[in-house]
């Protein structure tokens, strides 16, 4: 299980993906698939989620 770690919040998820904002700091081992965001007020987060392709 690998995170994101962004200036409030942290996803966790299981295949690398590149992330846009440079706040957040992406892991090496996730799945874009069981990507998710815990803290949609962080925008930061919210993009990266975004990025991934995923909701949750």
């Amino acid at each position: 299980m690998a995170e994101f770690t962004g200036a409030t919040g942290t996803i966790h998820y299981g295949h690398w993906e590149p992330v846009t904002p440079s706040s957040v700091v992406v892991s090496r081992t996730a799945t874009r698939s069981t990507a998710c965001w815990w803290s949609s007020s962080e925008p930061d987060v919210t993009v990266a989620a975004y990025s991934l392709g995923q909701r949750c």
